[in-house]
């Protein structure tokens, strides 16, 4: 799929990373869960949150690429 197609999901994988953090903060405050399940949910807290910033860094990349296309456009690459 072409880059400019990809929709960006960074935003629901945000809110999904808060509903993991409320949950867990729930059950470290006396929630009874499934033995587990507090494993199972830090564990997918965690690769929520490794996904979000690998495509943070990602995204940051192109701005910063495009910054560049940007400047060189304008005859301003490399002058300060």
């Amino acid at each position: 799929m072409p880059e400019e197609k990809r929709p960006d999901i960074r935003p629901q994988l945000r809110d999904f990373l808060a509903w993991y953090e409320e949950v867990l903060g729930r059950i470290e405050s006396g929630a009874i869960v499934a033995p587990g399940e507090q494993e199972r949910l830090t564990e997918e807290a965690s690769a929520v949150a490794h996904l979000l910033d690998l495509l943070d860094s990602r995204a940051e990349r192109a701005r910063q690429l495009d910054a560049g296309a940007t400047a060189e456009e304008n005859g301003l690459s490399g002058r300060i």
